[in-house]
This record gives structure tokens, sequence and C-alpha cells, in this order.
């Protein structure tokens, strides 16, 4: 009696068998073998006299040297502007126009990162050359099969590994541009004073009255609340000065009041005047 093969199971262990057995053995290979790939990403910072003529020139020199501008922009105000851009340089030339760059205005600040990706892109390599080896198996495989749930088990593991073979191709184009073309970042200050215009005497004494106006105003402002405590304890004090005043006055002009009724008439009498100081001393 025959024996029934799955072909579908068989097919999908296959694969991931030869590409993990061919993976190992290619990472083995070439563990020792490991080529230097660096990346270079460079900063300047310049003092220039006109930034937007710097920004043109540089871009100018970049593409001369077989690089492009991946970002440029213009800020600040018209009398005082700053600028920034990115530039993409070919490794190999990389120094020769950060120099001339550099020429473009005062260097005020500089520096240089590097990164080697050279193990990362081995890998890769190796996992590209596996994938597309285990490509070409289940390739054959789709042509052996024999019955449509083969064919069809077989097209779905070659969809998935031709989906990580071109997501590790992108990878491996995206470290092959850093590689070759170095990143430089450059950015334009100004160094042009703005001059103060002159003002003329009629507008510096307006300034004059204007900030005197200014500063009384603001004066009776800080005023304003000790008026509040100063002004009811003044008339307060006025009130008392005047009823006082008033009490003297009342003082003043009231008549004189008599002893006895028989005094004015004892004025010129001796011994009525007698008469009156015993019965004063009796009294």
């Amino acid at each position: 009696m025959g024996q029934n093969y799955d072909y579908g199971s068989s097919t999908s262990e296959a694969s991931n068998s030869d590409f993990d057995s061919s993976y190992d053995s290619n990472s083995e290979s070439q563990g020792t073998t490991v080529e230097a790939h660096v990346i270079v990403t460079g900063h300047l910072l310049l003092d220039v006299a006109d930034p937007s003529e710097a920004l043109a020139q540089a871009s100018t020199i970049v593409t001369e040297a077989g690089g492009s501008v991946a970002h440029s922009s213009l800020q600040g105000e018209s009398d005082s502007p700053w600028g920034n851009a990115t530039f993409k340089i070919p490794a190999n030339s990389f120094e020769e126009t950060r120099q001339k760059l550099a020429e473009l205005g005062k260097v005020t600040d500089q520096s240089t990162d590097t990164a080697d990706v050279g193990a990362e892109v081995t890998d890769l390599d190796a996992r590209i050359t596996v994938l597309e080896a285990s490509i070409a198996r289940l390739t054959t495989l789709i042509d052996q099969a024999e019955t449509t749930s083969d064919l069809l088990e077989a097209e779905r593991e070659l969809t998935s590994r031709q989906e990580e073979l071109d997501s590790l191709k992108a990878q491996r184009a995206w470290y092959s541009d850093q590689v070759s073309y170095s990143t430089l970042e450059v950015s334009f200050h100004s160094t042009a004073i703005t001059p103060v215009p002159s003002r003329s005497a009629w507008e510096e004494s307006w300034q004059a009255f204007s900030r005197g106006i200014a500063g009384l105003v603001y004066g009776l402002i800080m005023f304003v609340p000790w008026l509040i405590v100063i002004i009811p304890i003044t008339l307060f004090f006025v009130w008392l000065h005047r009823r006082r005043v008033a009490r003297r006055r009342a003082r003043a002009e009231a008549p004189p009041t008599m002893s006895t009724e028989t005094e004015p008439e004892a004025q010129g009498d001796p011994v009525a005047q007698t008469t009156n100081t015993l019965v004063a001393r009796n009294k």
C-alpha cells in the first residue's frame, strides 16, 4: 500500500532548512572577512556677511563636486537672516569639499562623526544571497508541483521570501547610499551689524518729553495708595485744629462775669469798698 506524501509541508520545511543552513554557512565563511563600510556625518557653523548668498555659493560648490542639496532654508529677519543646509557629498571628496565651504566665511564650530556599518552590511549581503538561493529553489519546486494545493503552498512561501528579500535589499541600498555619500550639515549666521538710524533734535526732545510724562504718570500711580491713607488723616487734623481755634475765639469774645451786683457802685465809695471786702471775707 502506497504512502501519502505531504508536498506542501515538505516544501516549507525544505525551504526553511535550506535558508537556515545556507545562512549559517555563509555567516561562518564571511565572519572573518568583514569589509569596512564607514558612514561620515559632518557639521559646520559659519559666520558670513550674507547667509543667502553664502548658501547659494555652497550649493554650487557641492553640485560641482558631484553632490546634491538634500535640504536648505533661510530664516530670520530681513536685516539679520540665517540659513541651514544639508548636503550629500561623495565620500571620496568630502574633506576637499568641506574645506571649500569653510572658505565662505569664518568657521566658529565644526565636527565629524563616523560609524562603521561593515558588520551590518556583511550580514545583509549574506541574508540576501541565501534568500535568492531559497527563492530559486522554491521556483523549481513550483515547476515540479503535481497538485493545486502543492502549487499554492509553494507560491505562498515564495511570496513571503520575496517580500523579505525586497526588504533586505532596501536596507542594503540605504547603507550603500549612506556610505557612498557623506552628509554635511552647514549653518550660516550673519555677521552684519544693522546701523541705528540717527534721530533729529526734535525727535530727541519728544522722546525726552515722553519719558518725563511717563515717569510722572508712573509716580502718581505709585502715590495713589498713600493718598487713600494720608487724606483722611489730614482732614481729621484740620477739623481738630479748626475746632480748637473756634473755642478760643468764643472764649475771647465772651463778657467778663461780676462778683457782686453792688461792685460797680462801690468803685467810687471807700466805705462801700471796705464793706464789700469784709463781706467777701466772711463768705
